[in-house]
């Protein structure tokens, strides 16, 4: 490990101590960090009977920053430089070799990231004016979303997004992950949708409320050190209120905690289509899977 990754660490670590000792005095307190490790692998394959010189694996990595997280050490299990390290979809980019034909690559990355026991500010998001608007699976200003509205009008912030949570659950059965997106309004025509139908919706009865939502994609962690598995990706929502919360509305979670989300990506349909590309390779001869 180098110095500067341990410095990182130890301030981490520092951060926790000190806002515990704070909150033991009865003093306004530091969020405190539980630093977790989140683990995974790829497979590469070369099928061809060519030689692909100079091979390489761009894969995610979690978000340097949100109001839950801060992405700590990386490491790989072989050479690898960063592509875009604070942007909204962060990736490493791995140097494979030449691969020669009908050859198998395995990769494994783990990074290590702290997450905050209470949300912290987000000066960026929160200056991001398009978090407050609608856009494309986001359709924030059809006026159906209206009789959610007036139905929470009254209510506790926490309570508002439960009751967020239960009308999606009346009017949208859950289902299976699907490649193909269908977006806030047309899932509640269809009455069903996956975990991204159900963020996109949550988006679009908040942003309805203009308080600004962020929808990402990223793991639930089952325990503080884990291996990641690409069936267990998921999309849910930050929601800005009197502070940040964290909506999953598919799982029916609503919390001002990060218990355990580690988000890798922010979505933002009207500029991307894709909202779940975990990685992608230098030649198209190559195949890949997450393991």
């Amino acid at each position: 490990m180098t110095s500067g990754k341990r410095i990182a660490l130890v301030c981490l670590a520092a951060i926790g101590v000190a806002g515990g000792f704070l909150g033991w005095l009865g003093l306004p307190s530091e969020p405190v960090y539980e630093l977790h490790t989140v683990r995974y692998g790829f497979e590469v394959r070369n099928p061809t009977g060519e030689i692909v010189p100079d091979a390489a694996l761009e894969v995610m990595i979690p978000l340097a920053e949100t109001p839950f997280q801060k992405r700590a050490e990386i490491q790989v299990d072989k050479p690898w430089t960063m592509v875009d390290g604070q942007g909204d979809a962060p990736r490493i980019r791995i140097r494979l070799g030449d691969v020669i034909p009908w050859d198998t690559v395995r990769v494994q990355v783990e990074v290590a990231v702290a997450l905050s026991d209470r949300p912290v500010r987000s000066v960026q998001w929160e200056s991001d004016r398009s978090f407050s608007t609608p856009e494309r699976w986001i359709e924030a200003d059809a006026p159906v979303w209206q009789t959610v509205v007036d139905r929470t009008k009254d209510s506790s912030t926490e309570e508002t997004f439960h009751q967020i949570v239960r009308w999606a659950g009346d009017h949208l059965q859950a289902r299976s992950y699907k490649k193909t997106v269908s977006g806030a309004l047309r899932a509640l025509e269809t009455g069903e949708g996956d975990c991204t139908e159900f963020a996109f919706l949550t988006a679009a009865i908040a942003r309805h409320h203009h308080w600004p939502t962020v929808p990402v994609a990223g793991f639930v962690l089952p325990a503080l050190s884990a291996q990641i598995r690409a069936e267990d990706y998921h999309n849910w929502v930050y929601i800005l209120r009197d502070k940040w919360w964290l909506v999953d509305a598919y799982d029916k979670v609503v919390s001002d905690q990060h218990q355990r989300y580690v988000a890798f990506s922010v979505m933002r349909p009207g500029r991307n289509a894709s909202t779940d590309q975990r990685f992608s390779l230098s030649d198209p001869r190559l195949k890949a899977r997450m393991l």
